[in-house]
């Protein structure tokens, strides 16, 4: 390695092909493969940052040199290479703390595993209007929209006893009532 790297501060080209080069990095791509292709185990079981002291099952190994989850302790189960670990952990951990995508919605740590429940409940997640068929209405906000809905049948405003849609009560006041 020293070698190279003297012929390269030396020469300022690569020893190989003789192209300019300025050496200062020289990645070692068949370690970095090699790595990479590593079998390694997702580690997340818990937020051990705000855990770690309340969970007795979670202890600091000094032998491993790194926080161990107890039998106890849900965790996941994922293997694979290291390579692959960042978009496990990224798209598809059960344990990783994702925040809920609905607007407005606060709820912003939430394990992965848990999200489809909370989005079953989340008042934030959009419905559709059953009058109008709008799929855009927030279920905080469905109460509000059905005093706008425009599909909406409503009571006419002169009190002449009929029912129309509120998008058509202008005529109907016009023209019937």
């Amino acid at each position: 390695h020293e070698c190279i790297l003297a012929w390269c501060q030396k020469t300022k080209s690569c020893p190989v092909d003789r192209v300019g080069t300025s050496c200062k990095y020289v990645p070692n791509w068949l370690i970095r493969n090699l790595i990479n292709k590593k079998k390694v185990e997702c580690w997340k079981a818990i937020d051990i940052g705000s855990r770690r002291s309340e969970n007795s099952n979670v202890k600091y190994s000094k032998e491993q040199g790194w926080w161990e989850a107890g039998n106890n302790v849900n965790k996941c189960m994922w293997k694979g290479q290291l390579q692959q670990l960042e978009q496990h952990r990224e798209k598809e951990c059960g344990y990783e703390i994702v925040g809920c995508l609905n607007e407005g919605c606060g709820m912003e740590r939430l394990e992965r595993r848990n999200f489809d429940e909370h989005r079953k409940v989340c008042g934030y997640r959009k419905s559709r209007c059953e009058v109008c068929g709008d799929e855009r209405v927030r279920i905080v906000d469905k109460e509000d929209h059905e005093g706008v809905c425009r599909e909406k049948k409503i009571r006419c405003r002169q009190e002449c006893g009929m029912v129309v849609k509120r998008k058509e009560m202008d005529g109907h006041i016009k023209e019937e009532c």
